[in-house]
């Protein structure tokens, strides 16, 4: 299900997640701790209310309506993290909402469209749950950890573990790990089972490194006053290469951009458009590699966004003309006094 009606929901969702909090939160302290906490009892209660609308038809199966999908218990632990303000908790909701089950939201595991009482479980147990999660980061003034990437990570492939022992238990698909889903997914590129189990944990350390983002964006606009100027893009360039002086980190640079260039050909040409979420993923996953155990410094992407991406590009096409890059390194030393 990927119509106007789903597209459209997306939209407002990611509006009231934008704008909403900023308002809520300007209210009195203990209404937006109400607000916050029977939001998040609604997220809980909409798991039972399902559970046992199903169990009252004579519709309940054991192999697919248990909260053993991701977002199920996400729902469950929200009002725990609500009422007890654990922080591990929090990591762990915070990356498993804005990377999973963001993924879920764009590509559903959902059948019926709105009206349908489904739809609207769908998404309050989605978007309804990252709402409160950004609400409750922007009351309580509280941000995730780079640790807590891992720390979620970790907790994921404990509930995997558990939910395979189910699975295998119960003959049940839960968290998708016996096989892919039916409908359209981020799986179906990831090659066939058990292999797209593996490949989904890199997927997931990536989409977690992804959610991290808006914490180094905050960051970078507390300290905008304090980073480097320049008025072009001329300026910016040499201090990019500056960045970038060892060849196998320009070289990952170079193979990651190569990359979604074919990414965005197979995309277009084969009409398989999913292939475009993946594009800024491998471009700065290749690229953060780099900086990070090769050139063991801050990729200038978090100061210079807009710049560093233009400079991504410009170094390709300098790299296949055989610029030397050492000369644009040393007359940069030598203008910074370096």
């Amino acid at each position: 299900m990927f119509d106007r009606i789903h597209v459209l929901s997306i939209v407002l969702s990611v509006l009231a997640c934008i704008f909403l909090p900023v308002y809520i939160t300007s209210l009195r302290k203990k209404l937006v701790e109400k607000i916050i906490f029977y939001l998040s009892l609604l997220v809980m209660m909409n798991i039972f209310v399902w559970m046992g609308l199903e169990w009252a038809a004579g519709t309940f199966d054991l192999k697919s309506h248990l909260p053993l999908h991701l977002c199920r218990v996400a729902n469950i632990l929200l009002p725990v993290m609500v009422i007890s303000g654990n922080k591990t908790i929090y990591n762990v909701l915070y990356y498993w909402s804005l990377s999973g089950i963001f993924q879920a939201l764009i590509t559903p595991d959902l059948l019926q469209t709105f009206p349908h009482y489904h739809f609207f479980r769908f998404f309050i147990t989605h978007n309804m749950l990252i709402f409160v999660i950004l609400l409750y980061s922007k009351h309580k003034k509280i941000r995730p950890t780079k640790a807590g990437i891992w720390i979620a990570l970790f907790y994921m492939n404990i509930f995997l573990l558990v939910v395979f022992v189910v699975n295998t238990f119960l003959g049940s698909n839960y968290f998708w790990i016996m096989e892919k889903p039916s409908t359209a997914s981020l799986l179906d590129y990831l090659g066939p089972w058990p292999w797209y189990i593996l490949w989904a944990e890199f997927v997931a350390l990536l989409h977690f490194g992804a959610a991290y983002m808006p914490v180094l964006i905050e960051k970078r606009f507390i300290n905008r006053r304090n980073r480097k100027k320049f008025n072009n893009f001329s300026e910016f360039y040499p201090y990019y290469i500056y960045q970038h002086q060892v060849f196998m980190n320009r070289f990952l640079h170079n193979v990651g951009s190569t990359i979604v260039l074919l990414l965005l050909f197979t995309a277009f040409i084969a009409n398989k458009y999913l292939l475009i979420l993946m594009c800024p993923i491998v471009g700065y996953s290749f690229a953060w590699l780099g900086h990070y155990f090769i050139e063991k410094n801050k990729p200038a992407t978090f100061s210079f966004p807009l710049y560093s991406f233009i400079g991504d590009w410009v170094m390709l096409i300098d790299s296949l003309r055989g610029k030397d890059f050492n000369k644009i390194i040393c007359k940069f030393r030598v203008n910074e006094k370096i």
